[in-house]
C-alpha cells in the first residue's frame, strides 16, 4: 500500500546518494500512472477513493473520517476490472527483486494485503 510513497522516498533519496553506484530507474508499481507526459492528471483518474466516494479518501494519512482515521497507504485505482468488480492489473515491483514476504490477511497489519520485496542493493533494501 505505501508503494507511492516508497517509490518518492526512492526517488527524492537518489537526488543525495553519492554517485559512486550504478542508477537503476524505478518503474510505477501498477500501469496506472499519475503522470502523462509529464502532466500530472486529477488525483480521481489514478487514486481509488473509499465507499465515500471522495477520491482524497485514497491518500496517505489522516484522510479518512474528518482525519480522525489514520491511513498507511494509498488507494491505487486499477485500469481493469473483471465483471465482479475486481482488480485485473498486474502489480510491479519498483526495481527487481525477490519476495520475501507475503501478507494476504488484511486484519493482521495496518498495511492490508501487501508483498514485501527486498533490492539487491548495499545495504539491502526493502520495499511495500
Amino acid at each position: 500500500m505505501l508503494r507511492v510513497f516508497v517509490l518518492s522516498f526512492l526517488l527524492i533519496s537518489n537526488l543525495f546518494a553519492i554517485n559512486d553506484s550504478p542508477t537503476v530507474a524505478p518503474i510505477w508499481p501498477t500501469a496506472c500512472t499519475p503522470f502523462v507526459d509529464g502532466k500530472l492528471k486529477p488525483i480521481g483518474d489514478f487514486i481509488q477513493p473509499t465507499a465515500s466516494g471522495v477520491p482524497e479518501s485514497g491518500l496517505f494519512g489522516c484522510v479518512r473520517s474528518n482525519g480522525c482515521k489514520f491511513h498507511e497507504g494509498i488507494d491505487i485505482k486499477p485500469n481493469k476490472r473483471d465483471r465482479k468488480g475486481e482488480p485485473l492489473d498486474a502489480v510491479m515491483s519498483i526495481w527487481p527483486g525477490k519476495v520475501v514476504w507475503v501478507n494476504t490477511k488484511p486484519g493482521n497489519s495496518g498495511y492490508g494485503n501487501y508483498v514485501v520485496v527486498e533490492h539487491s542493493t548495499t545495504p539491502a533494501v526493502y520495499s511495500l
